[in-house]
C-alpha cells in the first residue's frame, strides 16, 4: 500500500525542504528558529517513518526509494543553507564538502549496484554517522538562530566529527561495493 503513515511522514519531510530553503532567505531570528524546529521535525519523522514501517509491516518500495532520497536532499540542502548564510565558512567548508561528496558518491554506488540487482544496505556505522550528522546540523542551525558563539563552536566541532565518520563509513561502503562487484567480473 503506497499511502501509509511511514510514506506520508517521508513525503512531509520532502515537502519541508523547500520551506526550509525559502525561510533561510529571510535571515530573521524568528524564521531562523522556525528552520531549526522544522529540521527537528524532519529528524523525528526520519526516525519514525522507518520505525513504523518495520513495526507495522508497512515497508514499501516507495518508502525504500524515497526515504534515503529525502535524507540526502535534506542533508545537502541544510549544508548549502548553512554555507549560504555564512555559518559554515573557511575551513569548515571542507568538512561540508566531504559530507556532500560522500552522500553523492555512496548514492551513486548504490544506484550502480542496483543495475546488478545488488544492494548496499545501511550498516551500523552509517546509522551512527546519520545521528551525529543530524545533531551537528541541528546545533549549527540553533547557533544561527540564537547567535550564541559557544553553540556555533560546538556545532563546528560536531561537523568535523561528522566529516571524519563520513569518510570512514564512506570507505567502508566503497570497499563493500567493490567486493560485490568482484563477483561479476
Amino acid at each position: 500500500m503506497l499511502i501509509n503513515i511511514p510514506n506520508i511522514l517521508t513525503l512531509s519531510r520532502i515537502i519541508m525542504i523547500p520551506i526550509i530553503i525559502i525561510l533561510s532567505l529571510y535571515n530573521h531570528s524568528a524564521t531562523n528558529l522556525l528552520v531549526f524546529f522544522i529540521f527537528i521535525y524532519c529528524g523525528i519523522t526520519d526516525y519514525l517513518d522507518g520505525y513504523l514501517a518495520r513495526k507495522k509491516n508497512q515497508v514499501t518500495l516507495f518508502g525504500k526509494l524515497m526515504d534515503p532520497i529525502a535524507d540526502k536532499i535534506l542533508t545537502v540542502s541544510i549544508l548549502l543553507v548553512l554555507i549560504y548564510v555564512g555559518v559554515i565558512d573557511g575551513l569548515s567548508f571542507v568538512a561540508a564538502f566531504l559530507i556532500i561528496f560522500r552522500e553523492l558518491l555512496i548514492s551513486g554506488l548504490r544506484e550502480f549496484l542496483s543495475g546488478y540487482n545488488q544492494s548496499l544496505p545501511v550498516n551500523r556505522l552509517g546509522k551512527i554517522k546519520t545521528v551525529i550528522q543530524f545533531i551537528s546540523l541541528g546545533v549549527l542551525l540553533l547557533a544561527y538562530a540564537s547567535n550564541i558563539s559557544i553553540i556555533y563552536q560546538i556545532g563546528t566541532l560536531l561537523l568535523w566529527l561528522t566529516a571524519l565518520i563520513t569518510i570512514i563509513s564512506g570507505v567502508s561502503y566503497i570497499s563493500r561495493g567493490l567486493r560485490i562487484l568482484k563477483k561479476f567480473k
